[in-house]
């Protein structure tokens, strides 16, 4: 018999492009449910932004870098 940890539960998010110009483009990390975790985007070890109430966080990404929305 399998037993299920917390760690079982933990939903994999997508990641979806939503917009595309010539100045960048941005991302949406979402899941279909979010009960107890948090969403972050982040760039190498740094944290760009995060959630713990929000199902999806869209992140823009320009020509000159990261911006969180």
């Amino acid at each position: 018999m399998r037993r299920e940890s917390r760690a079982d539960a933990v939903l994999e998010p997508g990641v979806t492009v939503t917009s595309v110009s010539s100045e960048g483009c941005t991302l949406l990390c979402a899941v279909d449910q979010l009960s107890g975790g948090t969403l972050s985007w982040c760039e190498g070890e740094d944290l760009v932004d995060q959630s713990s109430t929000q199902r999806s966080l869209p992140l823009t990404v320009d020509r000159l870098g990261l911006q969180s929305s």
